[in-house]
């Protein structure tokens, strides 16, 4: 055997070997130090397909607070959510106590991701994503939590819902506050 192919079969050996021992608690996949899910409800229950406002809205051009505005949503003016982001820093956490729903054991790593309401999130965990209900302050939470880390500078961040206005322009609110969002809410005269 010949000294050039002793060490490619070597090199080949150590690149199985490190593949073999590689984490298998990886962190989601990021985008500028932020991990975004597409959607345009979260939380509880359905959304309708028209919203209405309450008070006076702005729209802005990007997915971005600095953004220009383009409209303002006069208050029972209807608008259509057409896309959304919920985009946010993951919280890191260890498993301190094993769990069979999600299965997770001790000294797993997960991380927190979107709300599903009622206290559930989804989690990421060795590349699945899984749901686990979390209290905050609970003393019997199964996952010793990190501090949160603030997403890097100058990345947009939270719950980001384009909207089609009666006009036909497009544009995107922060935190979108609208009656007839979702069946939950009970607001009266709502459309499909």
């Amino acid at each position: 055997m010949s000294l050039t192919n002793l060490v490619r079969g070597l090199a080949a050996a150590l690149a199985l070997l490190a593949a073999g021992c590689a984490p298998s608690n990886e962190a989601p996949p990021l985008d500028g130090g932020i991990y975004a899910v597409r959607g345009i409800c979260f939380g509880e229950g359905e959304c309708y397909r028209h919203w209405r406002a309450s008070t006076p809205v702005q729209v802005r051009e990007r997915l971005d607070p600095a953004s220009p505005v383009v409209a303002t949503v006069a208050p029972g003016e209807w608008v259509e959510p057409v896309d959304g982001q919920f985009r946010l820093v993951p919280l890191r956490g260890v498993v301190r106590m094993a769990t069979k729903t999600p299965p997770l054991a001790v000294g797993d790593v997960v991380y927190m991701l979107e709300p599903l309401g009622e206290g559930f999130y989804v989690l990421w965990h060795k590349g699945t994503k899984p749901e686990h209900d979390w209290a905050s302050g609970d003393p019997n939470e199964p996952i010793a939590w990190d501090e949160p880390v603030p997403p890097p500078a100058g990345v947009v961040t939270g719950w980001w819902v384009q909207l089609k206005l009666a006009s036909g322009k497009l544009g995107w609110v922060k935190d979108p506050a609208f009656e007839c969002m979702g069946k939950l809410q009970g607001s009266e005269g709502c459309r499909e």
